[in-house]
């Protein structure tokens, strides 16, 4: 009877993931059985922590914004040490912190973020620039540059994300805006931005133009 019990609990304790009751409790269930010892007890996480564990992983991917993915990223990396993802999710919260920092420098705010119009072609870079992904960042100025992929055109807009792009390392969008800032003469704001282009490696052209913006 205590023998069967001890089986039960090694039972109970794989479906709740409770490492701590699980080596004790193996070594009776290994007794009974000729020395085998339960696979379920020695696994990492159990089965039904597993499920918990992928569908939290799929929350942190699918987060809409960058302050949540590095949220969620943090309580998933606290809660599952050793998951299989560690390596993956540490990527995603440095590449959304990097974003945080990239959208408050050019005051771009959630409701922009979480903008509902656009397709799925917007949808998937969107989630490269929320993930640090200067690629990303620019081919979402350029829909709204031109409005495409389901976005109106907006330039004020647009040029919010060229400053995204800039921030997270790309050199042509840096100089764009600082053609931007040039045309509007503000020349300080156009030349921090030059300078920033040169910084990324950016080889310039000879002079800033003063005509209309030109990304």
């Amino acid at each position: 009877m205590k023998t069967n019990q001890s089986i039960k609990n090694v039972a109970i304790a794989a479906a709740f993931g409770i490492a701590t009751l699980l080596s004790p409790v193996a070594n009776a269930a290994g007794e009974i059985n000729g020395g085998f010892t339960l696979a379920m007890a020695s696994s990492e996480y159990a089965p039904a922590s597993v499920n918990v564990m992928e569908q939290r992983w799929e929350a942190v991917q699918q987060a809409a914004r960058p302050d949540q993915m590095v949220k969620l990223g943090e309580a998933f990396a606290k809660d599952f040490p050793n998951s299989k993802h560690g390596d993956a999710n540490k990527s995603l919260i440095e590449g959304a912190r990097k974003s945080q920092t990239a959208f408050r420098a050019a005051r771009l705010s959630a409701d922009a973020i979480e903008d509902a119009s656009g397709n799925d072609v917007y949808r998937n870079e969107l989630t490269s620039a929320l993930r640090g992904d200067r690629t990303g960042a620019r081919r979402v100025a350029l829909m709204y540059r031109d409005g495409t992929n389901g976005l109106s055109a907006n330039a004020h807009r647009a040029q919010q994300w060229l400053q995204v792009a800039s921030e997270l390392g790309c050199g042509v969008s840096s100089w764009q805006v600082a053609e931007m800032f040039n045309s509007a003469g503000q020349i300080a704001e156009a030349a921090k931005f030059e300078a920033k282009a040169i910084a990324i490696g950016y080889r310039l052209p000879a002079r800033l133009p003063t005509k209309s913006m030109n990304i």
